[in-house]
């Protein structure tokens, strides 16, 4: 499998010193394109969490990418359109970003995505960490780390990661919401 990363969930995820998930969640390629590197390794961000990113990197297959795509949303940033473009250029990659945009975009365009939160309940349904944990990481992004999400949002992460929810009956559970959109239907956590 190929993942192609974005910058926020590397950052939140090195602020919980969590970004092995990413690694015991996914086996295969990870890619990053040049600009997402850029962005995360800049004198504004605390030494403790530079660190983690840098060592982080290291894993990473950082490409350039010359041409972003046109035609996408202007008020993507270079660094957002460079992620979009890196994973068209590779069949049946995964694009791990929380921007609400972006996410559209990469589902209407048919590929799959997942952000910081569905990562953790992955790792949750995984037995990589204890859901009491995923639960306190979740609690932390928001109220420590200052990530944003809806209300409907966080409150499905919690059920997902409720102590008498498997995996299998949380998948056939779920009830994504795209109200009028021609957006495919795909769960916001995954």
């Amino acid at each position: 499998m190929i993942l192609v990363a974005d910058a926020s969930p590397v950052i939140f995820l090195a602020k919980l010193n969590r970004l092995n998930l990413v690694r015991d969640v996914f086996s295969g390629t990870i890619l990053m394109p040049d600009s997402v590197r850029r962005e995360l390794v800049h004198d504004n961000i605390p030494l403790h969490e530079r660190e983690r990113i840098n060592a982080f990197l290291e894993g990473c297959r950082v490409e350039p990418v010359r041409a972003p795509r046109s035609g996408v949303a202007a008020a993507l940033s270079l660094a957002d359109r460079h992620v979009l473009a890196l994973a068209g250029q590779h069949p049946r990659a995964r694009i791990m970003t929380d921007d609400g945009v972006v996410r559209r975009i990469a589902l209407a365009e048919g590929l799959s995505v997942m952000g910081t939160l569905g990562l953790i309940i992955r790792a949750a349904h995984g037995k990589i960490m204890t859901r009491p944990d995923a639960r306190r990481a979740v609690d932390a992004l928001i109220g420590e780390h200052r990530m944003r999400v809806s209300v409907d949002l966080y409150q499905e992460a919690m059920r997902q990661l409720s102590p008498d929810i498997s995996p299998r009956v949380a998948k056939r559970r779920e009830t994504p919401k795209y109200p009028n959109t021609q957006i495919p239907k795909e769960n916001p956590m995954t």
